[in-house]
């Protein structure tokens, strides 16, 4: 064991010594080992391995991984959130090549609908992703997540409209 390190109170395993839950068990390491009943812990399989979330982490929708999409993913290690990107990208082409919303709408829906599982499974996805002290410190972390994507997402909705209104003058100055 080195200096920054120690064991689980619970199950022995070893950990950051700064950790309150246990990364492999969840147990609480500030109660005392009489005291001490397992974390309630959800069993979720990902990528063939078997990971433990506290439930704190399990309820709840995130709203920096629904609005932030691919940015939030990256940013908190959920690399397939990627697809996201590519989803956008085709229908920022349709959009710009057939000048209509509705032709874009099917990759609309889609991306929509990803959003939302994003949502209801970024909690669980980033927790597993990285190592947090404590579940008060992931909850902080994601808060700011959501404040910042969701700004980040009025903008380009407001850089979007000014780009579709400014390409629809243009070509209507065109025809006439």
């Amino acid at each position: 064991m080195n200096a920054q390190s120690c064991y689980c109170v619970l199950c022995g395993k070893e950990m950051p010594e700064n950790y309150i839950y246990c990364p492999n068990c969840g147990a609480n390491q500030r109660q005392s080992i009489q005291t001490q009943q397992p974390h309630p812990i959800n069993h979720v399989d990902i990528d063939s391995k078997l990971s433990m979330t506290p439930i704190e982490i399990t309820s709840g929708f995130n709203w920096g991984a629904f609005w932030g999409g691919w940015i939030w993913g990256l940013g908190n290690k959920v690399r397939f959130t990627l697809i996201q990107l590519v989803l956008m990208i085709i229908q920022i082409t349709i959009i710009l090549t057939t000048r209509s919303y509705m032709a874009a709408s099917l990759p609309g829906i889609i991306n929509f609908a990803f959003m939302v599982v994003l949502g209801v499974n970024g909690n669980v996805w980033a927790w597993q992703s990285r190592r947090y002290e404590s579940v008060d410190q992931f909850k902080a972390v994601q808060h700011r997540w959501a404040l910042c994507m969701l700004a980040t997402y009025v903008l380009l909705q407001v850089v979007m409209t000014f780009v579709w209104r400014h390409l629809h003058i243009f070509t209507f100055s065109i025809q006439h």
